[in-house]
């Protein structure tokens, strides 16, 4: 009856060190290989997948990388006390790979007799600091013929040249097409202007 009793509690021992310890098995090289989870394998494919198009993008460059925000104003004025002139026109766009160039803009002018405002679009082709720029204005002002504020649009082409690579200050020169606009113009059909960046 006592022999039974140093059983019981022999493996009443037993049970509760088997409960309070804890042993691993690390393998002979005690390292321990985790098993490939699912879920592992798909993030480290997918962030193959991200570098690689990190990668492609650091090497090709999209269109959107191509274009550049561009803003500036020309202003063109004759400097003379007996017939005073000037005009400003602030106008915006986007250079596509550094060399052509697409925007538009507001005119305001002021002369002694008469003030004219409208709009305008262009389009520019810089070839180095030289460029080329074709535009369409269409501006509100007194029609000497007439006698009245009318609506008139020509077309202007002019050559320009500009300080920098980067277009921060130019001065073109000019002529428009439309013979009616030319005539209600302080320099007839004779355009120049300068011009800066900001």
């Amino acid at each position: 009856m006592t022999l039974s009793n140093h059983k019981g509690i022999v493996l009443f021992i037993l049970f509760l060190s088997t409960v309070c310890c804890y042993g691993q098995y690390d393998g002979l090289e005690g390292e321990v290989k985790k098993p490939s989870n699912p879920a592992n394998t798909t993030n480290s494919t997918q962030a193959s997948r991200d570098t690689q198009l990190i990668d492609d993008y650091q090497f090709r460059s999209t269109f959107k990388d191509q274009i550049e925000p561009y803003s500036a104003l020309e202003f063109m004025t004759n400097g003379s006390n007996y017939n005073f002139y000037i005009s400003l026109d602030p106008q915006a766009g986007y250079w596509w790979n550094q060399r052509i160039l697409l925007g538009g803009g507001v005119h305001a002018g002021l002369a002694n007799n008469h003030s004219s405002a409208g709009v305008f679009g262009f389009g520019r082709l810089t070839l180095n600091r030289i460029f080329i720029q074709g535009e369409y204005r269409y501006l509100n002002m007194n029609n000497q013929t007439t006698m009245k504020r009318e609506w008139l649009g020509s077309p202007i082409f002019c050559i320009g040249y500009s300080s920098s690579d980067d277009m921060s200050s130019w001065i073109s020169i000019g002529i428009s097409t439309n013979g009616a606009y030319s005539q209600n113009m302080p320099f007839g059909a004779f355009v120049y202007r300068f011009g800066y960046r900001f």
